[in-house]
């Protein structure tokens, strides 16, 4: 009998799905996807199945996270499963006739219910050793002007869509900031209404009235002048510090 298999990531989505019996799943060959060094992220999905059942269910957990070779999803997975021939990018007819093929096919109860805990998975909260561990890895990774100026390139024109601006504001809804945020905010309120010192990296200085009206005639955002005027950024941009005129 075979059984259908999934590896995890260490926030407990998949990153690739099998098919296989005995030990398959455990064990790997050299130029294979190699399963994770922590056997519970190991997951048997389904067992007890003849080797066609197998086939189809695991075409269609691969149809549903998508590859990352072709851009369909989050899988390492180099084909569409089945019979493991197919490793070409289906054309958007193919995946056309695939989504009419598949509209209503109904999968068991159980199968359900560990779909939606696969899924539900990729919002999984780290820990905070893993956010530690996370941040001590990045910290002195600066990023290339290039790169930079691509993202910004990227950025301009952008618009939220009607129904993501609609989202937000229900996401949003009901929440309550604590009084320490409140007071913090209150003193960076304050201290945007007084005169500021701004230094560029090429040795201008100026000095402005508002650092919040003037960053917004200027194309520079507020929050990441609050950033340099307290030391957590660096720069902004031209921006190499902010001092508040006393």
């Amino acid at each position: 009998m075979y059984y259908i298999y999934s590896y995890l990531r260490e926030d407990l989505s998949p990153y690739y799905i099998g098919k296989g019996k005995d030990q398959r799943a455990y064990s790997k060959g050299r130029n294979e996807v190699r399963p994770p060094k922590d056997k519970t992220r190991v997951q048997i999905i389904k067992a007890n199945l003849t080797e066609q059942e197998a086939f189809e269910l695991e075409k269609l957990y691969i149809f549903m996270f998508g590859r990352i070779d072709n851009g369909t999803g989050i899988l390492r997975n180099k084909t569409d499963g089945g019979d493991g021939a197919s490793g070409r990018v289906d054309s958007e007819e193919t995946r056309r006739k695939r989504s009419i093929a598949l509209t209503g096919r109904k999968v068991s109860k159980e199968t359900g219910e560990r779909i939606s805990k696969a899924l539900k998975a990729k919002n999984i909260k780290h820990s905070e050793e893993y956010k530690r561990q996370l941040s001590e890895k990045l910290k002195g990774r600066k990023c290339t002007e290039e790169h930079i100026q691509k993202v910004r390139e990227s950025k301009i024109g952008f618009r939220h869509t009607e129904e993501a601006k609609r989202k937000m504001s229900e996401s949003h809804k009901g929440s309550k900031h604590t009084q320490e945020w409140k007071d913090r905010m209150a003193v960076i309120t304050k201290s945007r209404a007084k005169p500021h010192r701004i230094t560029f990296n090429d040795g201008r200085v100026i000095e402005v009235k508002n650092i919040q009206d003037w960053g917004k005639e200027n194309g520079y955002r507020s929050g990441c002048l609050s950033r340099v005027k307290t030391g957590v950024r660096k720069r902004h941009k031209d921006i190499i510090k902010i001092e508040v005129i006393s």
